[in-house]
């Protein structure tokens, strides 16, 4: 909770009775953001892993481009109040993986052995950097057409 400091207002030849300034009323919370469809990419990964969210049809498919290697899979996905479960018995351990809405972000959460794992995926697409040799040279780079499997 924030607090606000009150500070006394003394005018030229009021004295010590002026009244106090009201402190600025504090801005509107924002509103809990909605998960929404689209294409997006893990941040933070060498290879380009990226995500198609279709909550329209309750689907979504996934691919990771390593340049000498790629992978796939689709699922179902479903709404869960402000969050969104993804169901893929290949993709992760325990079959599920939930999404929660961090700005126009998403943080994926997956349980793996004994621990919650977090990824942050941001909207729009990314293509590796593959320069021949193995896996990428680069960090992925914005692309129209991202690896989605075949």
């Amino acid at each position: 909770m924030r607090r606000h400091l009150v500070f006394l207002v003394l005018s030229a030849g009021c004295g010590a009775g002026a009244a106090p300034v009201a402190p600025e009323p504090e801005a509107p919370r924002a509103a809990s953001v909605a998960i929404v469809s689209g294409i997006y990419h893990r941040v933070g990964a060498i290879d380009a892993a990226n995500l198609s969210l279709d909550l329209h049809h309750g689907t979504f498919h996934w691919g990771i481009n390593g340049c000498d290697f790629v992978g796939s899979d689709f699922g179902a996905a479903s709404r869960e109040g402000d969050a969104i479960v993804l169901e893929s018995e290949r993709a992760w351990p325990s079959g599920t993986a939930t999404l929660r809405a961090d700005g126009s972000a998403l943080i994926l959460e997956t349980q793996i052995g004994d621990e919650l794992d977090h990824q942050r995926w941001e909207p729009g697409g990314v293509c590796p950097v593959c320069t021949g040799g193995l896996g990428p040279s680069a960090e992925p780079i914005p692309c129209d057409e991202p690896y989605f499997g075949e």
